[in-house]
Formats: structure tokens, sequence, C-alpha cells
């Protein structure tokens, strides 16, 4: 081929090239700066292994979380807890919610049933009374059994005879039309004429006896004041975890039975990630510790878990859902000082106390005291200085089983049998006081039969100038009997013995001037993998403060049995609590009266007033209210530092990647609260190209742009 041919196919074939990277960046120019919308439509399926519930029986509600989890979707309350923004809200009325006792709740314009119609003050009655006889629910049972309402128009009053977190509770259970609640009770209710008023109604329930399940299926409800993403949710009920995991193709969402169960799970699935009221916690022993000392405890301890968080867990030093940490507050000491008002100190100070110890000579002031009545069984002379020596009294406390009390042979008439002091006026008059020395045998005798005998040495005077040369006579009397060679001696073999003692003592810890070792006491749950790694990194941690600790693994059954006993000779305890229902539960833990028997207080903390914080905690729907609460309890909890949290396991449900809109909330406590996550999912999406002021002279700006 000719050099002309060459380059003429070198210009064709150029030529298409450009106008083929023309055609590919006008594409991407027209594509670009668009966006995906969701598109209705489409449905999911739930696969959850537990029984099947009654899909027409919504006064199942309260049975267990799955029946509850299916309901929220069928039905609304007169209010309701969104876990996505942690409060309560409006739902079929909005309520006043200041007052526990008394609840008054209006309805909402957006109070409609499936079927178009209004939802009537009737129907709220109706459904309390329906719940009053047929819940299953044993606590909500027997509340309901104190409570009454009352209509008046579009309102109605809940009146509660005592305060009861129930009370919040009811207002969240469904609310059922009254004509349905008749065809409820008589069996006649079906398909057709269930009428629900939350985002789902009622559409069909299948059996499919190959895979093992029982899929309930809802329906958008077209009158729901909201809007939703999805036609339809299945809900797919499994015999066994075996069933599920040969129908994971047919499912979108997955909820185990067991928190952290293993399930094969095809990669189509992401792990969807929360954590709920449970926590792997650290209890100081306030009956063992000084307040000072546990606020050192906590910051050397809390500092040693930046890096050492069992796997699966997530690193938590707050509980509340205000966000308030659990850390020590306060001016800290130094470590050492604090063991050293609690009379440890280091080895080489016990040596160095002992080495300055003067053997040899006796010597320095001796201590007197001064009383009206001294017993000398201590070595101990009192000395008793007047402006007049003619009359005093010898008085003091005595054993409360003294029948009666003798001075030097005279009986005293007016003691009086079981009295626990005696007194008896001396005078110079009755020669039974002089000045100078003065000395009084006085005798007790018991009701036992037996007698003691003190002798009781005064000395009297008016002058402060003779009492004090007597003072020196008597010291230097004192000293001669007290260095003698045979004492010195001894003296200085006792404090040899002390020396060599106290050279066998480890450098690294803090003793008592009995050489006893301060000891730390650490007990930690037998069984969860992660309270014995815990319950070591703290031991680590101590040992870096020259703390000794004693590990004791104990099984939950022995813990509440050595406690219920009185027996909690622990100084730390490790443990996992899991609080039920709300974080306002956890009062329970940290109160020595209305606790449930189930509880125990691990810190033998006893205040009133954290008792009245979490009691009001539990009566409180406020949100602005309850963070003030919790902030109060956050801040008693760092102050007197006899709690705080280590850990929180992960849990996780598995979600079908294609799902979109689907928020993370951390911290969700059921999985009833998975409503407020699913609803606002979708399955659908469009992609809208955004051709606004796109032209020939911006498809070139656009290029200029990347160039």
């Amino acid at each position: 081929m000719s050099g002309s041919g060459i380059k003429k196919i070198i210009t064709i074939s150029s030529s298409i090239i450009f106008i083929l990277i023309i055609i590919h960046l006008i594409g991407v120019y027209i594509f670009s700066w668009g966006h995906y919308e969701w598109v209705r439509g489409g449905s999911i399926s739930i696969g959850i292994v537990d029984a099947t519930p009654n899909p027409m029986n919504p006064f199942q509600y309260g049975k267990n979380d799955s029946v509850d989890l299916l309901y929220r979707f069928i039905f609304r309350g007169l209010i309701r807890y969104d876990s996505v923004h942690g409060a309560y809200q409006g739902d079929l009325t909005n309520c006043d919610l200041s007052d526990n006792t008394l609840i008054r709740c209006t309805l909402r314009d957006d109070a409609v049933w499936s079927d178009g119609t209004r939802v009537k003050i009737d129907d709220i009655i109706a459904s309390i009374d329906t719940f009053r006889k047929n819940t299953t629910n044993a606590d909500m049972k027997a509340f309901l059994a104190i409570v009454t309402t009352k209509k008046n128009g579009d309102s109605i009053e809940i009146k509660s005879t005592q305060k009861n977190p129930k009370m919040i509770e009811l207002l969240t259970y469904p609310v059922v039309k009254s004509d349905n609640i008749i065809a409820i009770n008589s069996g006649t209710i079906n398909a057709k004429n269930y009428v629900t008023s939350g985002p789902y109604t009622f559409g069909e329930m299948v059996t499919d006896k190959e895979y093992g399940f029982d899929r309930i299926t809802l329906v958008r409800n077209e009158k729901w004041a909201w809007s939703t993403w999805l036609d339809k949710i299945h809900f797919k009920f499994f015999r066994d975890r075996t069933s599920l995991e040969r129908s994971t193709e047919a499912l979108t969402i997955i909820i185990p039975s067991i928190k952290n169960e293993k399930i094969n799970i095809n990669p189509r699935f992401r792990e969807y990630i929360y954590t709920n009221y449970e926590y792997f916690s650290v209890f100081l022993n306030t009956k063992s510790m000084n307040r000072m000392l546990r606020n050192s405890l906590h910051w050397q301890i809390g500092t040693s878990f930046s890096g050492n968080i069992v796997d699966d867990h997530r690193r938590m030093d707050r509980i509340f859902l205000s966000g308030w940490a659990i850390l020590p507050t306060g001016t800290l000491k130094w470590f050492p000082d604090i063991l050293r008002e609690l009379g440890y100190t280091k080895k080489f100070e016990i040596i160095s106390k002992i080495e300055q110890t003067n053997t040899t000579v006796v010597s320095g002031e001796i201590e007197y005291k001064t009383a009206k009545y001294w017993t000398n069984k201590a070595n101990s002379t009192t000395l008793f200085v007047q402006s007049n020596p003619d009359e005093t009294i010898l008085s003091g406390n005595i054993p409360n089983n003294t029948q009666s009390v003798t001075i030097n042979w005279y009986t005293l008439k007016e003691y009086i049998p079981g009295n626990t002091t005696f007194s008896y006026k001396v005078s110079s008059l009755w020669w039974t006081l002089v000045e100078w020395k003065n000395e009084y045998t006085l005798v007790l005798n018991l009701s036992n039969g037996k007698t003691e005998t003190e002798m009781l040495t005064l000395y009297i005077s008016p002058d402060e100038k003779k009492i004090n040369e007597y003072k020196k006579v008597l010291q230097d009397e004192y000293y001669a009997t007290q260095n003698t060679p045979a004492l010195i001696a001894n003296r200085e073999r006792v404090k040899w013995e002390k020396l060599i003692q106290a050279n066998e003592l480890k450098d690294e810890y803090y003793y008592n001037n009995k050489n006893e070792v301060f000891t730390i006491k650490i007990w930690y749950i037998v069984g969860p993998q992660s309270t014995e790694k815990y319950a070591k990194t703290i031991d680590e941690s101590l040992h870096l403060l020259g703390i000794k600790t004693e590990l004791i693994a104990l099984s939950p059954k022995e813990v509440q049995t050595l406690i219920t006993k009185g027996e909690n000779t622990y100084d730390l305890l490790v443990i996992g609590i899991s609080v039920e229902g709300s974080l306002s539960s956890i009062g329970q833990l940290f109160s020595n009266n209305g606790a449930k028997s189930s509880s125990i207080n691990f810190s033998n903390i006893d205040s009133k007033t954290l008792d009245n914080l979490f009691t009001e905690l539990r009566w409180t729907t406020e949100i602005s209210k309850i963070e003030k609460i919790e902030q109060d309890i956050g801040k008693f909890m760092n102050t007197e530092s006899f709690f705080f949290p280590i850990s929180s396991p992960y849990h996780r449900i598995w979600v079908d990647r294609n799902i979109k809109g689907m928020p993370q909330v951390d911290i969700i406590p059921d999985i009833t609260s998975f409503m407020d996550v699913f609803i606002g999912t979708s399955i659908k999406e469009n992609y809208i190209r955004d051709m606004q002021n796109k032209n020939i002279s911006g498809f070139f700006s656009w290029i200029a742009s990347k160039l």
C-alpha cells in the first residue's frame, strides 16, 4: 500500500475516534448532574424465626416482640415512640403528658381508618376496655385495673389511681375500630371487613409447607396520613433457623431470633449493626471504698479500655440517650496520697520509719488527759486544774449491766441499776478530796455476778506552776522505768525483727502498719468471654498503680446469693446487664427500696436523691425533661464514682443491599422499633437527568473545566 493510502486510512480512523469521543463526552455531559429518585412500588420480605401471630387479633399486642412489630405496621396508637428521633410523638391524638396519672388526648385531623372514616373517642374507649379483658400481658392487665376513661367531645381523659410507667406504654397500644372489636370477639372478622389505621393493612396469610413458614402480607394503606414507598410488606415467620436459611433468596430483611445468631447469609445482604440497652459494666462497692478512692480507680480503669474492647463490641462510656458520659469528676488526689490517708505506704517508707525509731532512750512529753473521770488502764494520769480545789465531781461511762457502783468502799446511793453513767461528788469537807494527789478505787458490781475494779488518780491544784512541776517529776519517774538496759535491748530486738519483716515485703505494693498488703478484690461473671477479658484488663491496669488484686470468677447465681446474704466482699464487680423496656429501668440496680426482687444493688449505693431521680425519669415523657434528669443522674454518678459502662455488644439484622433510605440508628431497644427504620425504605428508584441550562456553550465550558 502506498504512503498516501496509509495516510488516508489514518486520517479517517482519527476522525472516527474523534467523533466517538465527542459523542461520549456529549453523553456524559447530558447525563451529568442527575439524581436518583425513589419510586413507589415493589415489596420487601422480612424473615423472622418465631411463632406466627394472628394478624387479625390486635389484642395480642404486648405478647412478644414479633407480635408487636407486626401490629405497629397495621395500627396506630394515641402516641408513638420514634426510635429514629428518640422522642414520643402524637399519633392518632395529641396528648398532654405532663401528669402521669391524668392524660388528656385530643384527636388529630389525620386520625382516619383505612376505610376513610374518622377515628372516634368511642373507638379508643372500647379498645382500652377490650385490652382490659383480653390482654395476655400480666403487668398491663394489672395496670388497666386501676385505669378509667372519660369522653369529652373529641378528647379523652385517661386516669390512673397511681403513677406508673405503664401509662405511657398503654398510650402506644393499638386503637381498634369499635365495629371490628365486635367482629373480633364474635369470630366474624375477615380480610374484607378488617379496618386498620397504620401505614399498611392486612392482605392475606399463606402457609408454605415446603419451606416451613407462614407469610403474612401487608398492603399499603392509602388513607394513612404519610407516604410510604412500598406497595407490600411480607412477614415470613419460619419454624426454625434451617428453614430460614433455605429461603434467604426470597428474603429482603432477616431478623435473627437470637441476638448475634450466626446465619448463613447470601453476599447480597449487608449487616445492619446496632446496640440495645445492654452493657458490660463495672460496679464499685461503696461500702468497701471511699469516694476519693473510687474516683481515682475510675480514672485509672477507664483509660485502660481505649484499646481493649472485645471483638464485636462498641466502646461505651454513656448509657443515656442525652449523651451524658459516665466519667469521674472533681479534683483527683495523687494515688499514693489517697492510700497514705488510708494507712498504706510503700516498702521503702516503712523501712525508713523503722530505721528512724529511737530504741536506746525513751523521751519526750507524756500525753496527759484532762477529764473528770479517767481510767488508768492505759497508763495515763489525770491532772485536774481548777481555781477551787475544795469540791469537784467524778463521773464517767460504765457498762449497762452495772448493778451498783462503789468508790473507796462507799456505795453510791443515787445510782440506778442499768444506768450507763455514774456521778460522785468529792469534797475537802468530807476528806474525799485534797490538794495534789487523790486516789480512788472504783468498783462496778455487774449483773452476771462479776466485778470490775479501776484505780482513778486525780491531781488537783489551783496553782498551774505546781502542777507543771509535778508533771516533770512524774515524767522523770516514768522514763526511769522505761530506759532500763533490758527494755532498751528488747526494743532493739523488736526493731530488727520489724526490719527483717519489712525487707521481705514486695517493692511494688502498699502495706499498712501490720504489713498487710492493700488489695482490690475483683469479682467477674464466669461464662461471657468479655467479662473475663475486662476483669483481666482491670487487673493489669491496677498493677500499674502498685495494687495487688484478687480475681474471682463466679456464676450469676452465686453473685446474687452472696449479695443477697450481705456477703458482697468484692471491691469491683464486672458484669453484663440488660435493661428491659427503657434506660429508666436501670434505676433498679441502684436502689435499696422499691426495686424488683430480681434486681440487685451491686454498688451498695444508698441515696434518696438518686432514687427520686430514677423514679422521675420513669414517669417523664417530654424529651427536654428526660435529658435534664439524665444529666442530673450522670452528674451524681460521676461525682460518686460507683458505676461506669465499658462496652455494649453489637447486634445485627441483615438487609438486602438494594434497599434504599434505611437510616442508621445506633440504639434500637427491641425489634418493635424497627418499624420506624423500615417504614421509609424503598426498593425502586429512577435516575432523573438534570437538563436545565444545558446547551452548546455550556458543553464547551464543561470540557474546558475538565482539562
